[in-house]
């Protein structure tokens, strides 16, 4: 059985370096490590229509 989080990294704001497998809580938007671009928005559609919910939810 699949547990569901409650949030997504995404959207507490946290950025995530695809080469170091990291996520940042950083203003800027290249890896301090390794130089890479952050990912800001998750691949998975699904992931990303529940992120669109929730912040919906927290406007209202």
């Amino acid at each position: 059985m699949r547990v569901k989080k409650n949030f997504t990294p995404y959207t507490t704001g946290q950025k995530r370096c695809k080469k170091c497998d990291v996520y940042y809580s950083i203003p800027d938007s290249y890896c301090p490590c390794c130089g890479y671009q952050l990912r800001t928005k998750a691949r998975n559609k699904t992931t990303t229509l529940h992120d669109e919910i929730r912040r919906k939810k927290e406007i209202d």
